[in-house]
């Protein structure tokens, strides 16, 4: 079990009498003051209350506490916390305020408040905020993928007769690449907001216990030791039993580059190969390419798939969709590099609604030079409902808490029975100046 009162910041531990004489609440509020997102998921408070903040406080708890503090140099409120423990049973009495979960809120809004509930534990709002500040990581796991979110939805919408497969284009691969099993298990929670597609079966036990509707779902999938531990000779006869394998499975994910990419994907999208992914006895074939250059390699991808005259569609848009193959990279993937990726093979760019041939840097994007051109036999391009995309480091771990710059401040105290302002306004940062007085939470409910 974990030792609530451990979890808070060393400074803290003498702030209990540094407030002024006569203080009976304290009042804090969390916002975002900037950052990179205009519009945030609000998401994270009830995994974070329930696990810890629900957690009663022992006896036990403030004699190791106390032990630690005196250890580690900083004074100890034995006081307040045994007034916790035997006027309170343990509980901590504190309100929290806040927007639902899920819901959508814009910069500098206040999405949470903080006040204490009995006079003699004003220090506590002060205390709990630590904890309550790693709200950050969920919230901007979440807006991060609001944002992939909506730019796949408008690839979707215009290049794509089926919007609702965009739930299943942006693949969490990030509970290896996450610091800590909490930080898979909550991050990887918070993707399952906008998507339903995850590898990190982490989050889905989270996800069970403290958010019942939120679902992801997988596919069977190789990966390389699967592959290569057949020997170099064998590649295809893996290939092919692993799709006899799972041939009752709706959909299959195959990693081709152990060796040569473009020899397996002509291999799977030929021959007799082909003729058993495109029957209705097998599943949909997801080509998974996991290094070299992106856009080179899948332009090479399409054009063998195109070569071998896979089954497609033009669907009423005008673009064209595989019947039985789609694509997944999962290698460096970022929301800048998904967007490239689309833009080039679905032609779509919409600044500009289709790309000008022969655009050099438009509007700060980048020119990926040297990538072969393909016909695309007279249509506009591929729909965007033919490519998906895995993220694991980008997604889980190139995020800080200045990401959005969340903060959470006490804006008003209450003394001797009066309310007073709180508030810092430094003159070397304005973008740091605080709100004053008690916060309402403003609904942007999604």
């Amino acid at each position: 079990m974990t030792n609530i009162i451990n979890l808070t910041d060393s400074y803290k531990f003498s702030h209990f009498n540094q407030y002024p004489k006569g203080t009976e609440t304290i009042h804090s509020y969390m916002s975002s003051r900037g950052g990179k997102y205009k519009e945030m998921v609000f998401f994270g408070l009830k995994y974070y209350v329930d696990k810890y903040l629900n957690s009663l406080v022992t006896g036990l708890d403030i004699a190791k506490a106390e032990s630690f503090a005196k250890e580690h140099g900083v004074p100890f409120n034995r006081e307040g916390w045994e007034y916790i423990v035997k006027n309170l049973n343990g509980n901590l009495p504190i309100e929290i305020k806040a927007l639902p979960e899920g819901s959508i809120f814009k910069q500098h809004e206040v999405i949470l408040t903080i006040e204490n509930t009995d006079p003699k534990c004003a220090w506590l709002v002060g205390w709990v905020e630590t904890l309550l500040m790693k709200l950050w990581y969920p919230i901007t796991i979440a807006s991060k993928s609001l944002e992939v979110k909506k730019m796949l939805q408008e690839y979707w919408d215009e290049t794509s007769d089926n919007p609702e497969g965009v739930d299943f284009a942006f693949h969490n691969f990030g509970d290896r690449g996450s610091s800590s099993v909490e930080s898979a298990a909550i991050g990887g929670a918070a993707h399952l907001t906008q998507f339903k597609g995850t590898d990190n079966f982490n989050s889905l036990t989270l996800a069970k216990r403290y958010y019942p509707d939120l679902l992801g779902f997988s596919i069977p999938a190789t990966e390389h030791s699967t592959v290569t531990s057949w020997g170099r000779e064998n590649e295809f006869e893996m290939i092919e039993n692993y799709l006899e394998t799972y041939k009752d499975s709706p959909i299959i994910a195959c990693v081709l580059d152990s060796y040569d990419i473009y020899k397996a994907v002509d291999f799977v999208t030929s021959g007799r190969m082909k003729e058993k992914i495109e029957s209705d006895d097998y599943p949909t074939f997801v080509i998974r390419p996991d290094s070299g250059n992106a856009f080179k390699v899948i332009g090479k991808i399409l054009k063998i798939m195109l070569k071998n005259n896979i089954s497609y569609k033009i669907n009423s848009k005008g673009y064209m969709v595989f019947d039985k193959y789609k694509i997944i990279w999962g290698d460096g993937i970022t929301p800048e590099r998904i967007k490239n990726i689309l833009m080039q093979y679905t032609g779509v760019n919409f600044r500009f609604k289709k790309f000008p041939k022969s655009f050099e840097k438009i509007l700060g994007y980048i020119y990926f030079e040297n990538i072969e051109k393909f016909d695309t036999i007279g249509i506009k391009g591929f729909s965007a409902e033919n490519f998906a995309f895995g993220s694991g480091g980008d997604l889980m771990q190139n995020v800080n808490r200045d990401t959005c710059k969340f903060a959470i401040k006490c804006s008003a105290i209450k003394v001797n029975g009066q309310w007073r302002d709180v508030y810092k306004d430094p003159i070397t940062d304005k973008g740091k100046t605080s709100l004053k007085g008690r916060q309402v939470i403003n609904l942007y409910i999604k």
